[in-house]
This record gives structure tokens, sequence and C-alpha cells, in this order.
């Protein structure tokens, strides 16, 4: 999009002025901005900012996972549709995890109202069909850690606070998935060479039963739709939302391959509270 401008000099200074359909009215130095290019860019990137830093702080907070659902979208598709564990909607999926695993019970997935469940099949590597992700939104344990061939050193101060267990119904199977930042050691061999624009980025890793990690990387990044239109065309993936659907993402998450670097899909991850 472009914007439509006008300036302000004062002191010798110049404010370029322009209204952003959401963020509204704004003043913004114009710095070495001189061609209607670069004043173009200077206001979509003022304007794209406070978008990031606003999902940011209105998902990111401490109870950002009660009373709601997601539904993410890949190649302007939904292909999987989470819930909180205080919906009423997850226990289709709880039911069917506690019929599965005896480990399990109803009371004991639901203890935590900000758990997240849902199913999905094989819309991206390594997942096969018939498969129910269960996030529990505490750091995994000692216990946890070790049966997926894990200690606390692993990827240690850099660990996030909660973990998801990955259940195949059909072989009846378990993968954990970890999730962690990259503030305090690097965890990944050939992580893409370019991220979209964000506010903050965090990784996860699948691990399996047997200590072996998957060589397919979620990377997730809290930035905006219109970053990630431009970066998606950039290097030649569809954009996961369809055109219809302008709601700002709270997330996207990026898949590649870790042998070699080659990102394979784009989600976007629509939150919707109740």
């Amino acid at each position: 999009m472009s914007y439509e401008y006008t300036t302000i000099t004062e002191d010798g200074f110049t404010r370029i002025c322009a209204t952003d359909d959401e963020i509204g009215y704004a003043e913004v130095q114009q710095g070495e901005a001189k061609t209607a290019d670069e004043i173009q860019t200077l206001l979509k990137e003022y304007f794209e900012d406070i978008k990031a830093e606003k999902i940011y702080t209105e998902n990111l907070e401490p109870d950002f996972t009660q009373n709601f659902r997601d539904d993410v979208y890949m190649g302007g598709e939904i292909k999987r549709v989470d819930y909180s564990c205080d919906r009423e909607e997850a226990l289709v999926q709880i039911n069917r995890l506690v019929a599965a695993f005896s480990e399990y019970t109803v009371d004991g997935l639901t203890s935590n109202a900000q758990n997240v469940i849902g199913e999905y099949g094989n819309y991206r590597p390594p997942y096969p069909d018939n498969c129910i992700s269960f996030y529990d939104f505490t750091t995994p344990s000692n216990e946890t850690l070790a049966a997926y061939g894990c200690t606390g050193d692993t990827y240690g101060l850099d660990l996030l606070q909660w973990h998801g267990i990955k259940h195949d119904l059909t072989a009846g199977t378990k993968q954990a998935k970890f999730v962690f930042t990259q503030n305090h050691g690097s965890y990944l061999s050939n992580q893409p060479s370019e991220l979209p624009p964000n506010r903050s980025a965090f990784w996860a890793r699948i691990h399996n039963a047997d200590g072996s990690i998957s060589q397919w990387v979620d990377t997730y990044v809290i930035s905006t739709n219109n970053y990630m239109r431009d970066w998606c065309a950039g290097i030649g993936k569809p954009f996961p939302l369809p055109d219809e659907i302008t709601n700002q993402p709270w997330c996207f998450g990026i898949v590649h391959d870790d042998t070699n670097g080659d990102i394979e899909c784009v989600k976007a991850y629509v939150r919707h509270r109740y």
C-alpha cells in the first residue's frame, strides 16, 4: 500500500504526516528519507513496527492462551484448529487422547486452562495423519526432557515455559516439541539466511523417544501481514492467509529443513478470543 502524506517543517526539522487505517494518524521525523519511495518505506516501517509491537503486547501476556481458538493457515487454507483446554470444543480431542493413551485423564489434561489441544494431519513434514498435539504450558520437567533424550543443558536458559507432545494415534507413539530462544546459544545447523522483520522470534524442534531429532525446525516470528506478504513473495512461498482474512495473526511459523536451510512452508496463526 502507499500512504498519502503531507509535511510540516519547524525549526529546521521536517515531519512526515500520514494516517494508517489500523494505527491512525502519526507524524514521523523525515530524517534521511528524501525521495517518494524512501518516504513510503519510512512510513511503512514506522506503522508496521507499531503493529508488530501491538500484536506482541496483546498476545504474549501471562494468560494469552486462555479461552481461545487458533485457526492455523497454510497456502490460503485452514490446516488445523487448536483450542485452549478451557473450551468445550477441546473435549472432543481430549477424549480421543485419553482413549488412546492410558497415562492421561480428562481432569489432568484440563487442569491448566492455558493448555492447548488440536488435531492435525500430514499437511507439513514430518507429521503423519491422525495425530493430536497437546501443548502443556509449563516448563518441561527433567523427566520429560530425559524421555526424549534431552537434559536441562540441551537448551539451558533458552528453554521456554511450554512444550508440546505430539501423539500419533495410529502408531501409538509420542514426540516432544521443545520451544526455545537463541539468546544464550545457537542450536541449529542451517537456519534460513534471512528471516522476516519481526519484534520477537523463537524456535521449536521435534525430539523422538529414541533421542533423535527431526530435521524440520519451526521458527516463529511476531510480524505483520504486510511485512510477511512481501517476505513470502521475496522467497517464492505462498502467503499463508487467503485474501479475505485481514486479521493480524498472533504469530507466523516458518518450517525449514535444518540439513540445508531450505524453507518448506509458512503458516499463520489467527487467534479468536471468546
